[in-house]
């Protein structure tokens, strides 16, 4: 087990964060691959509201990848605080 700030985890609890950090920025890349692969937003849409429902699409993408890295952690986390329970140890609270 390795020892972190908010207590122990395991080497599986370690890897799937790490995963979990891999695929979001990984997602990230991809989306501004396809939007700014030259580090320019240049919309593909044409007129004013094509172009803000495609900023609109960019943005959710964004979020859900966000808010699925963030279930993600919480549950490894959830799972080390419970195990660390289960061993009467002690963590910090849950951000």
């Amino acid at each position: 087990m390795a020892e972190l700030s908010d207590g122990p985890y395991s080497e599986d609890e370690l890897t799937d964060l790490r995963r979990l950090m891999t695929d979001l920025l990984a997602r990230c890349t991809e989306t501004c691959d396809r939007y700014a692969s030259d580090g320019e937003w240049r919309p593909s849409a044409d007129g004013v509201i094509a172009e803000r429902e495609e900023v609109r699409r960019v943005i959710a993408d964004l979020a859900r990848a966000l808010s699925q890295t963030r279930r993600g952690l919480r549950r490894v986390e959830d799972r080390a605080r419970q195990r660390s329970s289960d061993q009467g140890l002690s963590l910090l609270p849950r951000s």
